[in-house]
């Protein structure tokens, strides 16, 4: 005896055998809504280095590394709704070196307590204070900048080195260049 089913209005064998036919139609509703959503993601991941309208402090670039450091991180830190900082982090055996390009004194030497001035001298046109100290039994060199006629703030650029001898640090930073000038 068939049965009809009220809510959709077919019977029982009906069904059972519609069900085999739509199945595959079915997947192919789903595999199309799940590539069309990727797709969208895909294109919505795909950007610029910087977001449009907003512009960004001229780069410290390290051209002179010791062997073996290598680019682990690269970010742009937003001050304002429409100025962005440039922070990129190098490692090594034993060492990290961060290029602050853009930022505040007390952010950037926040971790380290320590630091004593040691000197002045000649970096990326300006002059430069420099600091040393210890962070974690390992030596603690700085440098940091701070140009007026830039706006603030981006005038200030510092350079952090963690595990460095003195003659790499002098050697990092006769090796520093700007882009974005």
């Amino acid at each position: 005896m068939l049965r009809r089913t009220p809510w959709i209005g077919r019977t029982e064998s009906n069904l059972r055998k519609s069900r085999g036919t739509q199945r595959p139609l079915g997947v192919l509703l789903v595999a199309l809504t799940l590539a069309t959503v990727a797709c969208t993601t895909a294109e919505k991941t795909v950007s610029s280095t910087v977001p449009a309208g907003k512009d960004t402090c001229d780069e410290v670039i390290a051209t002179v590394l010791p062997e073996g450091m290598r680019l682990v991180d690269r970010n742009l830190v937003p001050y304002s709704r429409t100025l962005l900082g440039v922070e990129a982090e190098y490692e090594g055996p034993g060492r990290n070196l961060s290029l602050v390009s853009g930022g505040y004194l007390d952010d950037i030497l926040e971790a380290y307590d320590d630091l004593l001035p040691v000197g002045t001298r000649e970096m990326l046109g300006g002059s430069a204070s420099l600091l040393a100290g210890e962070y974690l039994d390992q030596s603690v060199r700085v440098a940091l900048s701070a140009d007026a006629d830039m706006i603030v703030p981006c005038g200030t650029r510092a350079i952090v080195a963690v595990g460095f001898t003195q003659d790499e640090f002098e050697a990092i930073l006769r090796g520093l260049t700007v882009r974005g000038r």
